[in-house]
């Protein structure tokens, strides 16, 4: 739920605000937020008050509002809003006790290119844990029935040489991931994890490594041109039937897998 509660219907601009704010701290805290418990829809919230909210939300959370009775309309155009997709990160000043909500402009120098994006952020909203906000990130591409596509990957896999062990080499889209320029290198942080899974059930523990990447400028046109490489060994349990390997940006918080057939002799 949404760090905020709200039991009664939204009658004044003022609890839209509310409501847009806290569906906002929400989502970047990685939360579900129930627009019912929060008076949308309840008695006393007029169909044009109902679909205001509805559209402040899609906003604020970088998409767009559809009527019910319009979903192909919907599902057409986000399947060709996934076609361009873009991960874009920069840095904003950091002020202490910032408690304003600041706007983001998009803008292409190419003529009739439209975003559609986050309008904006507030700048005193705590970082969640890093640790537990990667936990639930890659738990979430372990149990998904897609891979997820947010970082491009490959998977080669071979089993040996102990008994019940596989090497695993997977090559990252550089593009996809975030490198922050220093001292006339590129870093960055990432992490892999190796879930194995029999009748699609994870079967065993995972393995999780961290990838802590120092390039030099060398090292970084090799990678971007051939793939960033991770080298892994992992135990497989028996009756394992797939593994599913997963990338995570600990910068970006984005996500990727490829999910491969594995079957021991």
């Amino acid at each position: 739920m949404c760090p905020w509660g709200a039991s009664d219907s939204f009658h004044r601009l003022g609890r839209f605000h509310a409501l847009g704010e806290g569906l906002e701290r929400g989502r970047r805290a990685g939360r579900d937020c129930d627009l019912h418990r929060a008076g949308v829809g309840r008695r006393g919230a007029t169909p044009d008050l109902f679909r205001a909210t509805l559209e402040m939300v899609s906003n604020l959370s970088g998409g767009r509002w559809y009527p019910s009775d319009d979903i192909d309309r919907a599902a057409a155009a986000a399947r060709a809003d996934e076609r361009g997709d873009y991960t874009i990160a920069y840095f904003a000043p950091m002020l202490e006790k910032d408690k304003k909500y600041h706007k983001i402009r998009v803008d292409s120098t190419r003529k009739g290119i439209r975003f559609q994006t986050l309008e904006g952020y507030y700048g005193d909203n705590p970082e969640p844990d890093a640790d537990a906000l990667e936990e639930a990130i890659v738990s979430a591409a372990r149990r998904s029935p897609f891979d997820a596509s947010e970082i491009g990957m490959r998977a080669l896999v071979s089993l040996g040489p102990a008994p019940q062990m596989a090497q695993f080499r997977i090559l990252v889209n550089l593009s996809d991931v975030l490198l922050i320029p220093y001292n006339d290198r590129s870093q960055g942080h990432l992490s892999a994890t190796f879930a194995a899974s029999a009748d699609g059930f994870v079967s065993g523990k995972t393995t999780r490594v961290r990838v802590d990447i120092d390039f030099t400028e060398a090292q970084f046109r090799k990678a971007a041109k051939d793939g960033l490489a991770i080298l892994q060994s992992i135990p497989i349990p028996e009756k394992t039937q797939t593994v599913r390997a997963m990338v995570y940006d600990r910068l970006l918080r984005s996500v990727g897998s490829v999910t491969v057939p594995v079957t021991l002799p």
